[in-house]
């Protein structure tokens, strides 16, 4: 019996189901649970995304037993509605969500801006008219916010032509990148 007992504890540790070090999730723990997992569903459908992060944050301090692959997947769509893709695909990753990350990659490019010195750039537009979806206007806003703290930008943008200049006088230095999806792009400026 004790070898049988071995045989499926091996198989099961081999094939990811058990945890050794893994802490149960108690009933008043998964009641929380419960709880915080239908307060996040709800924030996300009534687009209150700040509220779902906060409701995330409530889950992932459980221990990882009371945690469902649907809560990742809830966070990410918080996070990706607020224009945080790389949160979102972390996420979706943990959730299991291929198809949501293969549509991301689908319709976003990744940009890594670098001020290589002085003068950083400031201003971040783009090119001709640019149709952005409401997510894709997120991403922008969030590139414009971060971007002339420092002049660099991680993130991920919508396909298109954009531009960076120091400012708006006539001898600033301009320097023009595409993205394109699926794809990563590194800038550096000037």
């Amino acid at each position: 019996m004790r070898t049988v007992y071995s045989i499926i504890l091996a198989a099961s540790f081999a094939l990811g189901f058990a945890q050794h070090d893994a802490v149960a999730c108690s009933t008043t723990q998964s009641l929380q649970a419960t709880t915080y997992r239908a307060a996040l569903r709800t924030s996300v459908e009534q687009s209150k995304y700040d509220d779902a992060e906060l409701l995330y944050a409530k889950i992932l301090a459980l221990p990882a037993t009371c945690i469902r692959p649907e809560d990742h997947r809830m966070g990410a769509a918080a996070a990706r509605w607020r224009g945080d893709i790389a949160t979102a695909l972390t996420r979706y990753q943990l959730g299991g969500d291929q198809a949501s990350i293969t549509q991301i990659n689908q319709l976003y490019g990744k940009v890594q801006i670098r001020a290589a010195g002085l003068p950083t750039p400031r201003v971040f537009t783009w090119q001709g008219i640019m149709n952005f979806t409401p997510e894709g206007k997120k991403l922008v806003d969030r590139a414009k916010a971060d971007f002339p703290s420092s002049g660099n930008y991680d993130g991920y943008l919508s396909p298109g032509i954009y531009v960076l200049a120091a400012g708006y006088n006539p001898n600033h230095v301009e320097v023009a990148f595409e993205v394109k999806a699926n794809e990563t792009k590194v800038v550096n400026y000037p």
